[in-house]
């Protein structure tokens, strides 16, 4: 180490910063080993607000090899190994250089199947550059035969993270051994500090260390271990001229004419601090005039190159911690990368923090169970991390519509600036003060989204999903679940030698045999009588836990043979017939996991019982929602077929529990409370009629009671089980009306005094998949029947609405039906699917893309073919509207309407009244003529269905 290495970690003793980003580069000079390796890159904010970029050096990537037992592991083999890859190596490349760092001989478990604690030598292969590990197994397979790999799917960040503990946003002290960058030569990014650590000097603190952990105190007094950085984000939205006739805008032909953009830096730790705190800057193209709007600083320029120069100037200059926007992601990046590429613009792709590196495009194709299957553009932007809203919407919420303007108005009660798409040309050309309302459009949209993140905490919430889960700030905002359980896993397997070998899918044969969640048949009908709720806390966690399910505690025969394991004392067989043994024996991984998780969200639910702090609050709210979602899904990791680490045995396994607890507890509460029965039950809870009590006249003595004898079930079914199944008395419907599996509605009580809400399950009123009328009016009747006990009301609003939607008095906007563009390809042609080929071709660019949902209306195109398909008929609501179109009635009142009116009306005042009145001609499309039906069949006292009581 050299003096001036010496002088520096004299002068500057340690630096405190918590972690943003984690990336990593191929091969660069390593200032220790004095050769090119691979490097990890640690992006943050120091506990001064000030951007820091860390090249950790010394941490090299490994993976474990186990060979054939007649090869015998010893020094000698290890020498000899290596220099057959290092000559193989040569032979590729004369002038490559040594790729293999070391070959040691180490003893370690499978985490797959119970080892009864026999470790398995094994070499740990650890290489200078993460690139050569593809090399290096080519050449290890070609030399040997029956070869097995052992964490040999984990990226390098991700093996530096857990062999490090280092966790998503976590807080880290830098001392002694390393060195600052001060010269401007010597820097590489544009970072306020940059220097180079070795590994060994890094201290990590995760979010449940103690503060007074710190080897120095931080200079910033207000930081915690709890803190969030205050952030500097960036949001920005395009504008682009549209063609002539309203061409969708495209690269190569069409201008950026204005980019909004609001700097915002949110102070977390003080909640009086806690206020906007928003700069806004537009850039346009052309003079324009602000009308109204003061604090806006303006940017006009005659050379769009020029512009988005400027643009890119400022983004690095601004130096923002996070970008953010509205389909960002997939429209505007990619835009701009695209159109300045065209324009042969040579500095705008230099948005990251890395000096020289340019942001480049590139298609990912993602698939998860919340947003299905979607293409999307992923821009390196290194050291800032990239926030689609859009994304996020898609993936934490279920909305008919995620058009920005839509979801302002759910969540925000605000709207974009009223500017039409095809208005855009004509009031960049019209005047100064067009231009003006035009950019005010730019920027209010990049406005909402700032607000939309702030007011749903969407940063708060992914940063404590990164801290739970171990994995980076990125890869919570990118990535499913699958990653998060593997972070912890191969966190607990490390604490116990254990390594994770190379996933084998599991074969679609297996999976086909596999059984879900088991279902009580539903009694359907509709009751006038309290039906009460318990729930299982946690079901699949807790069945994991209770029974030690786990990769590591799962037996095969032949184990069960080799180890003389005796059943019922030392393993248990699932209802499935897949073996475990006992936690006595050997406690799973998987349950400890579950159980710390568990243990800790208490923990924090505690701590938020009695914070007063506004902003700690939604820190430890957050908190406790990651822990939980976390625990949710190990279930799931386990059962996801083409998954990081399926196991079916550890899945059915923990579905047959859950079918036999459930069954078990219909007869417990049968059994003991001769006035209960069960009326139905699905996954983790069961419903339970009571029989009126003659002796109660009032509401809230009966409510009370079934609450009170409901939590002496939720307590005696309890005691049947082992520890941790818990059922718990959750709520009682009064009345209830159960359609179906999974397909109900009642009134819903907590306490006695009055209902808490209507609750609808299942029904179309929570369903995406039907026009906005179906929901409304199914909404309504339901209130009137449930809240206002008015049955009659109910039919009449019903038979209004159909009226309405005769005489075309109802706003299309009512029937716009949604779906997602999920894949393109299906047996039978889609309304959504024909419709998206349409838009594309009437203006190409503008067609909505795999992942996004595709509005449409079903219109009555006045053909008399009755073989004309239903995705003829669908069409654009904006194209509907703009030509007047008519929507197709019977198609409304049959398909959508009918249906699932008839089904909830059918138990209440019977299936053929129901029907009479509800029905349908779509031949000669007006209402059946109707024999009269006398007022005693359908205009009926409310006292046929509900019991007079006191309230």
């Amino acid at each position: 180490m050299n003096d001036e290495f010496n002088k520096n970690i004299n002068k500057f003793c340690y630096l405190t910063l918590q972690v943003l980003d984690i990336s990593s580069n191929l091969g660069v000079f390593n200032y220790f080993t004095g050769i090119k390796c691979s490097n990890i890159e640690l992006f943050g904010i120091t506990d001064e607000n000030e951007s820091i970029l860390v090249h950790v050096h010394g941490f090299f990537p490994y993976f474990y090899v186990e060979f054939p037992e007649d090869i015998i592991l010893n020094a000698e083999f290890t020498r000899k190994l290596e220099k057959l890859i290092h000559e193989n190596v040569k032979l590729n490349d004369i002038n490559r250089r040594k790729i293999v760092k070391d070959i040691d001989i180490v003893s370690r478990l499978s985490v797959k199947y119970f080892q009864n604690n026999e470790e398995k030598r094994m070499l740990k292969i650890t290489y200078f550059s993460f690139r050569e590990k593809e090399n290096i197994l080519k050449i290890l397979n070609k030399y040997y035969r029956n070869l097995k790999f052992f964490n040999i799917d984990l990226s390098y960040i991700t093996q530096f993270m857990v062999d490090l503990n280092v966790c998503g946003c976590c807080w880290i002290q830098i001392t002694g051994n390393f060195k600052l960058r001060n010269k401007e030569w010597s820097k590489i990014s544009t970072c306020k500090i940059e220097c180079d650590a070795y590994v060994s000097s890094l201290k990590v603190y995760d979010y449940e260390s103690n503060i007074k952990d710190f080897v120095y105190k931080p200079k910033n007094e207000t930081i915690t271990l709890e803190s969030i950085s205050p952030y500097k984000i960036l949001s920005y939205d395009i504008e682009c001229l549209n063609g002539a006739k309203g061409e969708f805008p495209v690269p190569e032909t069409n201008e950026i004419i204005v980019i909004g953009n609001i700097l915002y830096q949110e102070i977390y730790e003080n909640e009086e601090k806690n206020e906007l705190n928003m700069k806004k800057v537009l850039f346009t193209l052309g003079e324009c005039e602000i009308q109204n709007e003061k604090n806006i600083e303006t940017f006009t320029f005659n050379d769009e190159k020029i512009l988005l120069e400027k643009w890119s100037e400022f983004v690095r200059k601004s130096d923002p911690d996070i970008m953010i926007g509205y389909n960002t992601q997939n429209f505007d990046l990619p835009f701009l990368i695209e159109r300045a590429k065209f324009l042969k613009s040579k500095n705008f792709q230099y948005l990251g923090r890395w000096k020289g590196i340019k942001t480049i495009l590139r298609e990912q194709k993602f698939m998860s169970k919340q947003i299905g299957n979607k293409i999307n553009y992923i821009a390196n932007i290194n050291g800032r991390v990239q926030i689609d809203m859009l994304s996020v919407m898609q993936r934490d919420f279920k909305l008919r519509s995620y058009k920005l303007d839509d979801v302002a108005n759910d969540f925000l009660g605000e709207r974009k600036e009223d500017v039409h798409f095809y208005q855009i040309r004509n009031l960049y050309f019209e005047s100064n003060i067009t231009r003006g309302k035009l950019a005010l459009y730019c920027l209010k949209d990049a406005l909402l989204p700032l607000k939309l993140m702030i007011k749903l905490m969407v940063l708060v919430k992914n940063v404590e999903m990164a801290r739970v889960t171990g994995i980076s700030l990125n890869e919570v905002l990118t990535r499913g679940q699958q990653v998060r359980i593997m972070s912890q896993l191969l966190r607990k397997c490390k604490t116990r030698n254990m390594v994770i070998p190379k996933n084998i899918r599991t074969s679609n044969d297996e999976y086909e045999s596999y059984i879900g969640a088991h279902v009580i048949k539903p009694e359907i009908g509709f009751y006038n009588e309290p039906i009460s709720t318990l729930d299982f806390v946690s079901l699949y966690p807790s069945i994991m836990i209770t029974h030690n399910l786990c990769y590591s505690t799962l037996l095969t025969e032949e184990k069960i043979m080799k180890y003389n394991l005796k059943e019922e004392i030392d393993y248990e067989r699932s209802p499935s017939n897949d073996c475990f043994v006992k936690k006595a024996k050997y406690s799973g991984l998987l349950p400890e996991i579950l159980e710390s998780l568990v243990d800790r969200r208490k923990y924090v639910k505690n701590l938020l019982k009695n914070e007063q702090d506004k902003v700690k609050k939604q820190i430890l709210d957050s908190r406790q929602l990651a822990l939980k979602i976390t625990a949710n899904s190990v279930y799931g990791f386990t059962g996801a077929q083409n998954g990081m680490l399926p196991c079916l045995s550890i899945s059915r396994s923990v579905t047959t529990y859950g079918q036999k607890m459930l069954r078990k507890t219909k007869y417990e509460i049968e059994t003991k409370y001769k006035q209960c029965k069960v009326i139905y039950g699905d996954t983790d809870s069961v419903m339970i009629k009571f029989e009126t009590f003659s002796e109660f006249k009032d509401k809230y003595q009966l409510l009370s009671e079934v609450m009170r004898i409901s939590k002496e079930q939720a307590e005696y079914v309890s005691s049947k089980f082992r520890k941790p199944i818990q059922l718990d008395f959750e709520k009682v419907y009064y009345p209830y009306l159960l359609i179906n599996k999974k397909r109900y509605a009642g009134l819903l009580y907590t306490k006695p005094e009055k209902p808490d809400k209507l609750d609808c399950k299942g029904l179309e009123i929570v369903r995406r998949d039907n026009c906005k009328l179906v929901p409304e009016l199914l909404k309504e009747v339901l209130d009137l029947i449930f809240m206002k006990q008015n049955v009659q009301g109910a039919i009449e609003y019903a038979k209004n609405i159909f009226d309405q939607l005769k005489n075309y008095t109802l706003p299309i906007e009512k029937l716009i039906i949604s779906k997602q563009l999920s894949k393109l390809n299906y047996k039978a042609k889609q309304p959504h699917i024909e419709l998206a080929n349409k838009i594309e071709k009437r203006n190409p660019g503008s067609g909505p893309k795999l992942g996004d949902r595709v509005p449409y209306v079903i219109i009555n195109t006045g053909k008399c073919d009755k073989n004309e398909r239903l995705y003829e008929k669908a069409e654009d609501p904006e194209y509907v509207i703009k030509n007047k179109l008519k929507p197709d009635i019977s198609y409304y009142i049959n398909k959508q309407i009918s249906v699932p009116l008839i089904r909830i009306l059918e138990n209440i005042i019977g299936k053929e009244t129901a029907e009479k009145l509800f029905s349908y001609n779509v031949q000669n499309q007006k209402m059946k003529k109707k024999r009269k039906i006398s007022e005693d069949k359908y205009q009926l006292k409310i006292d046929q269905f509900f019991k007079k009581m006191k309230n």
